[in-house]
């Protein structure tokens, strides 16, 4: 018998539909796993952007000047003219 039957033997058998079920199934746990864990990467970042924004604005209303807010918040100037542009289009 040569390699090449012994390979179609293996693919026609029930054991190769079983191995190539359970590669798939492994593939499709590792994709989910991946996509929650982007997912709630991105869920994170989006509510650290959102209690940003919050925050600045309330010190805005409070009248605060760009400089105190970004000492306050240890955030840059330039980070917080970006936030204060965004509210100011809102």
């Amino acid at each position: 018998m040569e390699l090449n039957d012994i390979v179609e033997e293996v693919k026609e058998s029930e054991e190769w539909e079983a191995v190539k079920m359970n590669i798939l199934e492994i593939g499709i746990e590792k994709g989910i796993e991946q996509g929650l864990q982007q997912g709630l990467q991105q869920g994170v970042q989006q509510g650290a952007e959102k209690k940003l924004l919050e925050q600045v604005e309330k010190k805005l209303k409070k009248g605060q000047t760009i400089a105190q807010i970004a000492d306050a918040l240890e955030e840059s100037e330039a980070k917080i003219r970006e936030v204060v542009d965004l509210l100011q289009k809102d």
